[in-house]
């Protein structure tokens, strides 16, 4: 079976180094909790943008904590043909390679979802954290509820 496994959401906390750098950049803290809607804004600033943003700085990259038992879970999907997947822009794909080897070096398959949606995976399966993702997909669930269902 060929899995399809996210990266942001599910591999890596992107939310959490977010709201650190915010901190950092703004002064204003806020905590997961806080952001409850995909277009989520501080300052007038989308999440997303300011994602886009430090994703572009190799270093940001780098430090993204993992998410919790994500290192557990892909050492139990290896059995599988998993790859890895990612709608992140392609000036991060560099240190975005780096930091999978670093944390999943057993994942070295990479596909990048240019369009921004990920309906064109070549996988069986999807695991995303955005049930939007797993629907356009036509998947059943959104697999990474499964994944924190069961807590590898």
């Amino acid at each position: 079976m060929k899995i399809a496994v996210d990266i942001d959401g599910v591999l890596a906390d992107q939310v959490s180094a977010a709201l650190l750098e915010i901190e950092k950049d703004y002064g204003q803290k806020y905590c997961k909790s806080d952001i409850n809607r995909a277009h989520w804004s501080f300052a007038g600033i989308e999440i997303w943008t300011e994602i886009a943003r430090l994703l572009a700085d190799p270093e940001y990259v780098m430090r993204v904590p993992l998410i919790e038992g994500s290192q557990k879970a892909i050492k139990q999907l290896c059995r599988h043909d998993v790859i890895v997947v990612t709608a992140r822009r392609p000036n991060a794909e560099e240190a975005t390679r780096r930091w999978l080897n670093w944390h999943f070096p057993s994942l070295t398959q990479y596909y990048h979802a240019r369009t921004g949606t990920k309906h064109n995976i070549p996988s069986d399966v999807l695991i995303d954290d955005l049930d939007m993702n797993s629907r356009s997909t036509g998947y059943s669930f959104p697999a990474s509820l499964e994944l924190k269902r069961h807590r590898y």
